[in-house]
C-alpha cells in the first residue's frame, strides 16, 4: 500500500511490511499522522527501533498462518520450554532459495522451546527440498517447512508445519483484520486498536 494513498483507508485498515526493513523509518513517520495499525511480517533484513511515544499498534508477526500461530500458543501455554529442559532438540526450516534468513518460525519455536537458535539448519537448495523433504516442483519457489525432533529417555516427539504457496497468509490476515475489528468495537474505538506493542498470537488465541 503506497503511503499516499493511506490517508484514505477505511477505519478498519492494516498496512503489512514483509520486506527488508528498509522502508520502515518512512512509514513511522508517516504513522505519527494516524493509527492504523502496522503489521510487522518480516524476519530478516534491518529492524529500525519502534518510535518513542508509540502512536500506532506494531503487531509482530513471525508467522501469519493461523494453526501455526495456534502452535506457538499450545507450546507458550504448555510451558514447553520447562517440561523439556535438558531434552535433545533439533529444529529444520526449508524456504525457497530467496530468503536468506532463519525463518521468524523457526526461531519462535526454537525459543518457546528453549534450544539453541545458533543450531536451526536452514535449507535452501532446491534439489535438497524436492529429495529428502518432498517438497513439490511447484512450490520449490515458495514453501515454508519446519520439523522439529525432541529426544530423550529413548524416545522422540515430533512436530511439523508445512505452508505450499501464500493462501494461508492470506487468509491469516483476513482473520486478523476480523479480530482488530471485533476488539475496536469492545474497547470502543472506531479505528480498531490503541497505540502499543501487541502479538498476532494475542488475536488468534
Amino acid at each position: 500500500m503506497a503511503l499516499s494513498a493511506a490517508k484514505n483507508v477505511r477505519p478498519v485498515s492494516l498496512v503489512v511490511h514483509a520486506g527488508s526493513g528498509r522502508e520502515l523509518k518512512e512509514v513511522f513517520t508517516f504513522f505519527k499522522q494516524g493509527r492504523i495499525p502496522l503489521l510487522q511480517a518480516s524476519t530478516g533484513g534491518s529492524i529500525p527501533r519502534l518510535p518513542k511515544p508509540l502512536r500506532f499498534a506494531w503487531i509482530d508477526a513471525p508467522n501469519l498462518s493461523p494453526p501455526i500461530v495456534l502452535l506457538f500458543r499450545l507450546l507458550e501455554k504448555g510451558q514447553a520450554r520447562r517440561l523439556f529442559r535438558g531434552f535433545e532438540i533439533k529444529v529444520l526450516e526449508s524456504h525457497q532459495a530467496t530468503k536468506t534468513t532463519a525463518s521468524g518460525t523457526a526461531l519462535k519455536i526454537t525459543r518457546l522451546l528453549g534450544a539453541d537458535p545458533s543450531r536451526i539448519e536452514s535449507i535452501r537448495n532446491p534439489e535438497i527440498q524436492r529429495e529428502r523433504l518432498g517438497v513439490p516442483g511447484a512450490h520449490l519457489g515458495g514453501h515454508a517447512i519446519h520439523k522439529v525432533w525432541i529426544n530423550g529417555f529413548g524416545g522422540q516427539v515430533t512436530l511439523g508445519t508445512q505452508v505450499y504457496g501464500r493462501e494461508t497468509y492470506v487468509q491469516g490476515i483476513a482473520l486478523l483484520l476480523t479480530k482488530i475489528k471485533r476488539m475496536g468495537k469492545k474497547i470502543g474505538k472506531k479505528r480498531g486498536l490503541p497505540p502499543g506493542k501487541y502479538s498476532i498470537v494475542d488475536f488468534f488465541c
